[in-house]
């Protein structure tokens, strides 16, 4: 009942400030939401977030494509924002779909659609290049696309597969590391490189990004991890040299030196790691998967959610070395948050809860980190990831 007591105070005030937008005052701003429900529900919603109370409007349609499970906004040629998205299917309508973004209203305008098969579950853009990188789960493989002046996708202009173990390594011992499976392409600070999180092999694979917009034929730099720990995602510290890891398979997080010599790059790890999970989490029998980190703008607080636990935890980051220490756990709001980020104010954290139909909204503290919540639950089926714009 509280948190629907807060929404009812707090929606006068989000129609005021939307309806400030029309004399120029951009206090709403647009979330994008990725509906993976199977079906007639599945696609991307469209919701006005006011950033001054912590209210998420109620999101709307504004595209149905199948399984969007990640994207990324670039612009076209004429200046006109296009959002590009991951349709995470192993069949052939599966692929990367663009789209035209209305600013104004919300609504997206299907640009085109590039069909293969390999599953791909994580997308970055690159705006200089004008190339889209996909990771692509289920495939083993990642993908590169161009983006023409409008906008729309080319097909792939390179493919790499990782399932060559001379080049990419041995998939680790844990029976969901059967082969390479890249879970994310992350660019690294200056754009020069793109780093592969395979959660198959237990490794972490640099590529340096040619003059064209490829991956580097001469092939990745790699960084192991221990056995069946299952690398998923990494974050930059703003200071572009600590970066952050988070571990699917043992719920992990580890520290590494980002490093550039010569033209090449590689993650150095410092011999840190600390478990996603609080200290006194007790011991379970059902799945337990980290899913997702994020770092405050100020380079103060670290943020991981872990499925199966349920759980937002906040860390602190030492100013001197950049080692974590556990701060606070908290609920998710539902079941399952595979994704969570912070709004562009640094005062929200919006968090997906692809299990439950939940999308959940959590105050962060600026000055201690730490998250109250949620404030808001908002219902839609099977969220998987949110941007905004």
């Amino acid at each position: 009942m509280g948190n629907r007591r807060q929404f009812l105070i707090s929606f006068p005030a989000f129609l005021a400030a939307r309806k400030l937008r029309g004399a120029g005052e951009k206090v709403a701003q647009s979330l994008w939401i990725g509906s993976c429900a199977r079906g007639a529900k599945s696609g991307i919603y469209h919701a006005w977030f006011d950033a001054e109370h912590g209210v998420l409007h109620e999101p709307m349609l504004a595209a149905a494509t199948p399984v969007p499970s990640w994207f990324a906004i670039m612009r076209n040629a004429r200046g006109r924002q296009i959002l590009y998205t991951t349709n995470e299917l192993g069949r052939d309508n599966g692929g990367v779909s663009s789209f035209i973004v209305d600013p104004d209203n919300g609504t997206l305008t299907l640009l085109n659609h590039i069909s293969f098969s390999d599953g791909p579950c994580y997308l970055s853009a690159n705006a200089a290049k004008r190339t889209i990188y996909t990771a692509n789960y289920s495939g083993s493989s990642l993908s590169v696309f161009r983006a023409l002046p409008d906008g729309s996708l080319t097909p792939s202009i390179q493919h790499l597969d990782l399932k060559d173990t001379a080049r990419f390594g041995q998939p680790g011992p844990n029976p969901r590391q059967g082969v390479s499976h890249p879970h994310s392409v992350t660019f690294s600070p200056d754009g020069k490189f793109v780093i592969t999180n395979d959660l198959g092999d237990d490794s972490l694979d640099i590529f340096a990004i040619t003059s064209d917009g490829q991956l580097s034929a001469a092939g990745p730099t790699l960084t192991k991890t221990p056995p069946a720990t299952g690398p998923r995602h990494i974050a930059f510290h703003p200071n572009g040299r600590w970066v952050y890891g988070i571990n699917e398979l043992n719920n992990t997080l580890r520290q590494y030196q980002w490093e550039e010599h010569n033209g090449a790059a590689e993650l150095r790890f410092l011999d840190r790691s600390i478990s996603s999970l609080a200290p006194d989490t007790p011991s379970s029998t059902a799945p337990i998967t980290a899913s997702e980190v994020a770092i405050s703008p100020d380079g103060r607080f670290l943020y991981a959610c872990t499925r199966g636990d349920e759980s937002l935890t906040v860390f602190d980051i030492a100013t001197k070395d950049g080692a974590l220490r556990f701060k606070q756990r908290i609920s998710c709001g539902g079941k399952e948050p595979r994704y969570f980020t912070l709004d562009p104010s640094a005062r929200w954290i919006i968090c997906c809860n692809d299990n439950s139909a939940a999308v959940t909204v959590f105050r962060r503290d600026r000055t201690d980190g730490t998250l109250t919540g949620p404030v808001q639950t908002v219902s839609i089926d099977t969220p998987e990831f949110v941007l905004f714009s």
